[in-house]
């Protein structure tokens, strides 16, 4: 269900109107006049009515979906390369603190690999584009 709401906030020539609806896609706000608000909300209602937001919701799904492997690939290199820094800096502190130097290299080095692979996984979306 659809249940909308106009807010307004300041006063006199300063007064701005937003409209919101319980869907949590749709709201719009710096609307100078409560009509301009009106217009708005009926607008809203009527694509729901019709169809078209229902429509529109399922094409930004299915756009999402189709990008998702690549946000993943995304996501995997960040966080890779956010290990790499980390484990670069785990080699730093065992050298300085006396820590076990070797292990702290064998993490470096399995950050490496995971960064290098998230990197190829990555660099396959750039040449299918």
């Amino acid at each position: 269900m659809h249940t909308s709401e106009i807010t307004s906030d300041g006063a006199g020539e300063d007064k701005e109107y937003a409209v919101g609806c319980s869907c949590r896609t749709h709201y719009v706000s710096r609307l100078r006049t409560y009509a301009d608000a009106v217009a708005v909300r009926t607008a809203h209602k009527q694509a729901v009515a019709d169809g078209t937001w229902q429509a529109e919701q399922d094409a930004e799904a299915a756009r999402l979906a189709e990008r998702a492997p690549l946000n993943a690939a995304k996501r995997e290199h960040f966080e890779a390369l956010d290990d790499r820094r980390s484990a670069g800096f785990g080699v730093l502190i065992a050298k300085q603190r006396g820590g076990d130097v070797e292990a702290a290299r064998a993490d470096l080095a399995a950050a490496d690999a995971r960064l290098a692979a998230a990197v190829v996984a990555l660099a396959a979306f750039e040449v299918s584009a």
